[in-house]
């Protein structure tokens, strides 16, 4: 969530955002700092069965970054606020495309 809060409210050049079970913080904010992202690769991945950050929550960030224009990379899982083998695999995937 801190590198997202760097994405939405820095000009910080970046090559890609990754989310990791991740929530909005300040969801006005972030919004509003998406659209200076726009195209930016984004991996985000959450449980379906998180019980301390809510998977609704996780998909209304994802839905917003994609609305603002970045190239969200969504991987969920049935598991709960963790980072299981298949999110490492794909996060591996997802970083090798990355200039």
């Amino acid at each position: 969530m801190l590198s997202a809060d760097v994405a939405f409210t820095t000009d910080e050049p970046l090559k890609a955002l990754i989310i990791l079970s991740g929530t909005f913080v300040d969801e006005a904010g972030w919004t509003k700092g998406m659209a200076k992202r726009k195209g930016l690769p984004v991996f985000i991945s959450h449980g379906e069965k998180d019980d301390i950050l809510q998977y609704g929550i996780a998909i209304r960030l994802r839905d917003a970054m994609r609305k603002a224009g970045l190239e969200v990379h969504w991987v969920p899982f049935t598991g709960g606020h963790e980072v299981p083998a298949e999110v490492v695999t794909s996060l591996n995937t997802f970083l090798a495309q990355i200039d």
